[in-house]
């Protein structure tokens, strides 16, 4: 076994209690909310179209529409033995005002060093966050002040893994 297997496995348990802890006290303190779907698997882009379908099927997909498609290009990797990367996105609205340092310690920059830290043994791995503003709901470049966060409503965090089969 190799030791960033061991690693991932034994970090995946406590990485996912704390996200939950934060994720509860998020809700009750702040009213924030997570929404997590995939937006793509492999060369398949996945169109967003309701939260209410990503439950609902293996995928986590927000289009029902799209499954047995997702599930025919699976079966067809499985049976040449290869695989491919996804694309995995999470919508966090109600975000609080003060998130994140002016500096060295941003609220984007914390966000992709936790998701690139994320253990992956011979996956690579790329991260984009959006800023989205209330108002408009239009990407807000110019959302930090002296304090971090500010006139946040909603942030887009877009992760993409692959891994190397051949």
């Amino acid at each position: 076994m190799a030791c960033g297997i061991r690693a991932a496995a034994r970090l995946t348990a406590p990485m996912a209690a704390a996200g939950a802890v934060a994720k509860k006290w998020l809700r009750q303190q702040h009213g924030t909310t997570f929404t997590g779907w995939m937006s793509q698997l492999g060369e398949i882009s996945i169109p967003f179209d309701d939260a209410a379908q990503i439950p609902l099927n293996p995928f986590y997909a927000p289009n029902a529409g799209i499954v047995p498609q997702l599930e025919a290009y699976m079966d067809a990797l499985r049976r040449d033995g290869d695989s491919c990367g996804a694309r995995i996105e999470v919508r966090a609205s109600g975000v609080p005002v003060g998130l994140g340092e002016p500096l060295f310690d941003k609220l984007d920059a914390d966000i992709a060093f936790a998701m690139m830290g994320i253990n992956a043994e011979e996956q690579k791995k790329a991260v984009a966050l959006d800023r989205v503003k209330h108002r408009a709901l239009k990407l807000n470049v110019g959302a930090h002040d002296l304090t971090g966060v500010k006139k946040l409503n909603a942030l887009r965090i877009a992760m993409g893994f692959w891994r190397p089969t051949r």
